[in-house]
């Protein structure tokens, strides 16, 4: 991720509306691309030719907390990277687009962050590997209780399936929760009964790094979000992946 300190300068040419990825050697650049498998732990949107648009966690201690929504040159957004790729729009963004990027930062500038919902970003794919492990497991567990000449048996059978039915309908009711309008509205009404739940619904419409670039994009009309997840499923190497299907060119910087 980026950083208000500038370790070395960099003269990176950019078009408002390319899209730029980073890594670092910080713990948390670590943990999220170990957790997404990916190369990729930040994103942002460059506004215009000088700046990106990104949010980012405060972690210098001197600026102001609730402007975690910003604004940075490029070589701000760049200092401290071990490895950074840009990807350029095929086509250059008409004025009228580039000035809905803009009014789009500058509203935006006073949202905080939310750490916990761009981890939760991670969530379904974490339970869905949690889940088919299960499944897995719940086979080897039936089958010696079976007996192996019983290993076929209509008991064997029944008894793993409906485990794995369980485990299946517990894994749509969570992507029910995220991807259906009615279900995040159910699913926010849940939480809201306790205060911690609360909470976790007020910051739910913060900014993190993903979410604020693909609302950007769309802001634009842009066409990355027909390859992209919604927004709370959102990560950086899904950018990548994206602009890699829509053949934009890239530069390793």
């Amino acid at each position: 991720m980026s950083s208000p300190h500038i370790d070395k300068p960099r003269n990176i040419p950019a078009n408002a509306g390319d899209i730029f990825v980073t890594q670092t050697k910080s713990c948390g650049s670590f943990l999220i691309r170990a957790v997404t498998i990916s190369k990729w732990s930040h994103v942002g949107i460059a506004i215009d030719k000088d700046f990106v648009l990104e949010a980012v966690k405060d972690r210098d201690g001197s600026a102001d907390i609730t402007t975690q929504v910003r604004v940075v040159p490029i070589a701000v957004f760049a200092a401290n990277s071990t490895a950074m790729r840009q990807y350029k729009r095929p086509e250059n963004l008409p004025s009228s687009q580039i000035e809905k990027l803009n009014s789009f930062a500058a509203l935006n500038q006073d949202t905080g962050y939310t750490a916990i919902h761009a981890a939760f970003t991670a969530l379904i794919p974490i339970m869905r590997f949690f889940f088919i492990i299960v499944a897995i497991a719940s086979m080897f567990y039936i089958w010696p209780k079976a007996g192996l000449a019983e290993a076929l048996t209509l008991s064997f059978i029944f008894s793993a399936f409906i485990i794995n039915v369980i485990i299946f309908v517990l894994y749509r009711l969570l992507t029910w929760s995220f991807r259906s309008n009615w279900g995040v509205k159910a699913t926010e009404n849940f939480f809201r009964k306790c205060r911690v739940g609360n909470w976790l619904v007020e910051i739910k419409y913060e900014m993190f790094c993903s979410r604020l670039v693909l609302l950007a994009d769309r802001m634009i009309g842009g066409p990355l979000a027909k390859y992209l997840p919604n927004e709370d499923e959102i990560q950086p190497k899904h950018f990548a992946e994206a602009c890699q299907k829509l053949g934009w060119e890239t530069v390793d910087v």
